[in-house]
């Protein structure tokens, strides 16, 4: 296991977790996919699946 950036071709494991993790059907999971950005997203996997993730949003006070 380990702790890293989530990578584009994953997206298809975050959204089996999301399935999982939250009861949602495919196309709810598809929808929040869209939102997501690999480079904020932390995830924690192994070599078959996502077992974890975050997603870091940065806030810009000006």
């Amino acid at each position: 296991m380990e702790i890293r950036q989530l990578k584009s071709e994953e997206l298809e494991k975050l959204g089996l977790l999301y399935r999982n993790a939250y009861r949602i059907d495919a196309a709810t999971a598809a929808q929040w996919l869209q939102a997501i950005k690999p480079e904020q997203t932390y995830v924690l996997a192994d070599s078959e699946r996502v077992l974890s993730a975050i997603q870091v949003l940065s806030l810009i006070h000006i």
